[in-house]
C-alpha cells in the first residue's frame, strides 16, 4: 500500500539529513558508533559504523527523549489520559499514538515520520490477482486471517475511539489505509518490551537490516559467551556479558517465551525480535531509560552493522518483515496424521500411532529445510500408507527395524 498523504515534500536526502539532525539533537547520546547512509551496497538504506568497532562496543544508545510510545511526555496528554480511560490492550493503544502523531503535522517526531516507508510489501497489502499466487498454501490462509484480525481491531477500537474522542481528531475518523499502514509499521518495526509492558518506536536503531546470524557454535563468530581471560583482556562490561550469557542460553525461534530472557532482550510486536549471537545484542536499561546496543562482532570502519532477526519460516518473515531471509526454513507442512487416521480400522489405527510414537515423530509440523525433506515427514507418509499386511511384516512395533 501507498500512503497518499506524504508530508513534507522534501527529497529523500533532505528528509534523512533533517532526519539525523532531528535525532542527533534530542538524543543525548547522538548516533554513538554509527551513523545513517543510503548508499549501502546491497541494501540502501542502512547503519554503518564510522570507527573500527569491536566485539562488546557500545554501539548505540536511544533514550526515552525520541522513542515513541505511548507514556512518552511529548504525546499529547489528553491523548495519554483517552487511551487510559478506554482501557485498551497495548497494541491498539500504541496504534492510536502512532496514528495521531502521524495525523498532526507538527508532531515532534514529524522528521521520524518523513523517513519512514511509504510502500509496503507485506504480503497483507498485496493485490488480490498477488494473492492468487500463493492461494494454494497455507500462507494464503495466514494473510487472510491478518487482514481480517486487522478489520477487527479497526472496527471494534480505532472507530469507536476517534468518535468518542473526535476534538483529538481533526480530520475525523482516520482512515482504514492509514490505519494498516499503521500497523503494518508496528508490525515489522516496533519493538515490544514486554517485561515493561509497552509498545514503541525505537528512531534510528530500527534502520538496522537484518543478516541472518551465522551457523557456527562457540567462537567469536557465534558469539560465543567469553572466557574469564577474554573479559579481562579485552575489558567487556558486565552488561554486554550478561547479555551474551542470555543469548547463549535462550532459543532463538520465535514461539517460546522464557521469562529471564525476557528481561534482557526486546522483541518485535508479538514474535521476537532479537539479536541473534555474532551481530547486536541489546536490551532496555532501565536506569538510563534507553535501549543500549552492543556489538557482538567486529566492524570495520564504514562497514555495514547488521542486526538480525533470527531464523524462522520464509512465511513468517515475508508476513511480518515483507523479505524472505536467507537462511529461513522454506516452509512448513502442516500433517494432522491422527485425524487422517480416524478412518482406519480400530487395530491399524492404534499400531500407525505406535509407531509414531516410538519414532518419536512429530505428525502435526514438519519443517522443510532448503530443499531438504525431513526424515520425519518421510518415515509419516510411510506409516500412514502402510496395509495390514505392511503392518504384520513389523515383528514389534515398540522396536521397528526398518520403515
Amino acid at each position: 500500500v501507498e500512503m497518499e498523504a506524504v508530508r513534507g515534500g522534501a527529497s529523500s536526502s533532505e528528509s534523512h539529513a533533517q532526519f539525523e539532525s532531528w535525532f542527533v539533537q534530542y538524543n543525548p547520546t547522538g548516533t554513538g558508533a554509527l551513523q545513517l547512509r543510503t548508499d549501502l551496497p546491497h541494501t540502501g538504506r542502512g547503519l554503518a559504523a564510522v570507527r573500527d568497532v569491536k566485539r562488546g562496543d557500545l554501539v548505540l544508545e536511544v533514550t526515552t527523549d525520541v522513542i515513541l510510545c505511548v507514556d512518552n511526555p511529548r504525546v499529547n496528554s489528553a491523548l495519554r489520559d483517552a487511551l487510559k480511560a478506554s482501557d485498551f490492550d497495548p497494541f491498539p493503544a500504541f496504534a492510536l499514538t502512532v496514528m495521531y502523531e502521524f495525523s498532526n503535522p507538527t508532531s515532534f517526531w514529524r522528521p521520524y515520520f518523513d523517513v519512514l516507508p511509504k510502500q509496503l510489501t507485506l504480503p497483507s497489502f498485496w493485490t488480490p490477482d498477488e494473492l492468487a499466487i500463493i492461494k494454494p498454501t497455507a500462507a494464503y490462509d495466514d494473510i487472510e486471517g491478518l487482514n481480517q484480525g486487522f478489520q477487527e481491531i479497526y472496527e471494534s477500537s480505532v472507530v469507536p475511539f476517534s468518535n468518542a474522542y473526535s476534538s483529538l481528531f481533526a480530520g475525523g475518523v482516520p482512515s482504514y489505509n492509514l490505519f494498516r499502514w499503521v500497523v503494518a509499521l508496528v508490525w515489522s518495526r516496533a519493538y515490544n518490551f514486554k517485561a515493561q509492558g509497552f509498545f514503541a518506536f525505537v528512531p534510528f536503531a530500527d534502520m538496522l537490516n537484518h543478516k541472518s546470524p551465522p551457523v557456527s557454535e562457540g567462537g567469536e563468530a557465534s558469539g560465543g559467551v567469553p572466557t574469564p581471560s577474554e573479559e579481562e583482556a579485552l575489558g567487556y562490561s558486565t552488561e554486554f556479558r550478561s547479555l551474551v550469557s542470555a543469548s547463549a542460553e535462550h532459543d532463538h525461534g520465535h514461539h517460546h517465551d522464557h521469562d529471564e530472557a525476557e528481561e534482557d532482550f526486546c522483541s518485535c510486536c508479538d514474535h521476537d525480535h532479537r539479536s541473534a549471537p555474532g551481530l547486536l545484542l541489546y536490551k532496555w536499561n532501565n536506569d538510563t531509560h534507553s535501549v543500549r546496543y552492543y556489538a557482538n562482532q567486529s566492524y570495520h570502519k564504514d562497514e555495514e552493522v547488521f542486526n538480525s532477526y533470527g531464523t524462522d519460516l520464509c512465511t513468517e518473515f515475508l508476513m511480518h518483515y515483507g523479505f524472505v531471509a536467507g537462511n529461513s526454513l522454506i516452509l512448513a507442512i502442516p500433517l494432522d496424521l491422527p485425524e487422517a487416521l480416524e478412518a482406519e480400522p480400530k487395530d491399524i489405527q492404534g499400531n500407525k500411532k505406535m509407531l509414531f510414537q516410538t519414532l518419536n515423530i512429530n505428525f502435526v509440523f514438519f519443517e522443510y529445510h532448503k530443499g531438504s525433506i525431513p526424515p520425519s515427514l518421510m518415515a509419516a507418509l510411510r506409516i500412514y500408507k502402510m496395509t495390514f499386511a505392511d503392518l504384520n511384516l513389523i515383528e514389534d512395533v515398540n522396536s521397528p527395524r526398518h520403515i
